[in-house]
């Protein structure tokens, strides 16, 4: 005996509709997952370009420390002393006079007017990068203080460091090891 199975009119394309809805319920999950994950690549991309201007600033205020403290070699090998005095009148002279001359001669392009700027580099992409410094001291010297500003741009970011610095009063000790400069404030 053999049994005949009727064809349901009503069980046609049930495949197609079950396929729809498991497309959509997939859509429904994937969809805020590919979100969530283009928020967070964009955010990480930001923190990236954001920590770049910082290193750039940053190697910025260490051209700067360079740049000085070479000057303070300079100076004693020069005067061939370790007088304070004499010493401090030559650097106060040299950070009003020379410095803004001593940071440009490493610019790669023209410095925009009223900045002292360093190009670093250009990035795979040819975004420039650079810094601009600025450099303070106390009006009479007596707290022997240097604040250096860096300014680090990388595309549209700028991140800004503050440093200061105390000068030595004993350049003797320090000729060695050159540690003429003290960081007293990050920021």
């Amino acid at each position: 005996m053999q049994i005949k199975l009727k064809n349901n009119p009503y069980k046609k394309g049930y495949t197609f509709i079950f396929i729809i809805i498991f497309l959509s319920v997939a859509v429904l999950i994937l969809f805020p997952i590919a979100e969530i994950s283009k928020h967070q690549l964009l955010i990480s991309k930001q923190y990236y370009e954001s920590r770049k201007a910082y290193y750039i600033a940053e190697s910025g205020i260490e051209r700067s420390l360079f740049i000085i403290e070479n000057k303070v070699l300079n100076i004693i090998e020069k005067e061939n002393t370790f007088d304070a005095s004499i010493i401090d009148k030559k650097l106060r002279s040299f950070i009003k006079r020379e410095f803004t001359t001593a940071i440009n001669n490493y610019s790669k392009k023209p410095p925009p007017m009223g900045a002292d700027t360093l190009e670093l580099t250009k990035d795979n992409n040819g975004v420039l990068s650079y810094y601009e410094i600025s450099l303070t001291e106390d009006p009479d010297f007596e707290q022997r203080r240097i604040t250096i500003t860096s300014i680090g741009h990388y595309k549209h970011y700028k991140r800004v460091i503050v440093a200061s610095y105390r000068v030595t009063d004993d350049y003797s000790s320090c000729h060695n090891n050159k540690c003429f400069l003290i960081c007293t404030e990050w920021k």
